[in-house]
């Protein structure tokens, strides 16, 4: 499901246009906290602007297209309410119309690395990173067509994080889903991003696929925005050595390079 926002006003926003395409993982680079993943999932505080979803004009969704969005707050535990993890499957699944479906559950639990056991807990009684795991399956268990994650590594230690990363590109792999990463963490949208929107002061000052934070590397010195360390280093080596490494997304890949302009 493509969702695509053409010329649309907020309080925050004035002449915002986004493509958030199929099967691809979009990063949404947000250093002012904006509320950018309100106005993507639920078309919230929208004055003005047209919003399509594959190629269909909307100023309200309908709710059977508002089902096939998942939604992941940076607040998890704010999407938790009920005293099961059994329960909350049970409300998201009435929440769509459909039956409780066990085999489904379990399927979901599995890829988000949660114990089937864990159904007889109180959610609040889940670390951090787990109950944004929970989170994460409570949006994936009805199917959806596009994953919105506010946040994802927020309060993670680094190997909980290496494990939502190893998720994230899983479900992709997976599921071909449409996902939208939002963070002000601009390594994250290097990382992991396969198309990139860099927003500062309530507009956009940079989009593209990712070789673009490495192709305009001046745009965000010239906004002071943080450089990923990989984009930084071969620029350095680039700037004192006069040697292209290029662009690399993987330490492993960057290194491999090095290796060969050594020899």
């Amino acid at each position: 499901m493509e969702i695509t926002l053409e010329k649309i006003e907020t309080n925050e926003f004035k002449n915002l246009n986004m493509v958030f395409k199929d099967n691809n993982i979009t990063g949404i680079y947000d250093e002012d906290n904006t509320n950018i993943s309100e106005i993507i999932s639920f078309l919230c505080n929208i004055k003005k602007g047209i919003i399509k979803i594959d190629n269909n004009v909307y100023s309200n969704l309908p709710k059977k297209i508002r089902t096939n969005i998942g939604y992941v707050s940076k607040f998890a535990n704010n999407q938790i309410f009920n005293k099961t993890i059994k329960k909350e499957f049970e409300i998201s699944f009435k929440l769509s119309n459909k039956k409780f479906d066990i085999d489904k559950v379990i399927e979901i639990m599995n890829l988000v690395e949660l114990s089937t056991d864990y159904l007889t807990r109180n959610p609040l009684t889940l670390s951090s990173g787990e109950i944004r795991k929970l989170v994460l399956a409570l949006s994936l268990v009805n199917n959806p067509k596009v994953l919105i994650w506010d946040s994802p590594f927020i309060g993670l230690d680094s190997i909980s994080k290496k494990n939502i990363i190893k998720l994230i590109k899983k479900i992709q792999s997976d599921y071909k889903l449409n996902i939208i990463l939002i963070t002000n963490n601009i390594e994250d949208i290097y990382a992991l991003s396969n198309y990139v929107y860099i927003l500062k002061n309530g507009r956009i000052i940079l989009e593209g696929d990712r070789s673009v934070i490495y192709r305009k590397y001046d745009v965000l010195l010239n906004e002071y925005i943080m450089i990923p360390k990989l984009v930084e280093f071969s620029n350095f080596v680039l700037r004192e050595k006069y040697i292209k490494l290029g662009y690399r997304y993987e330490i492993n890949d960057l290194i491999k390079d090095i290796y060969r302009n050594a020899r």
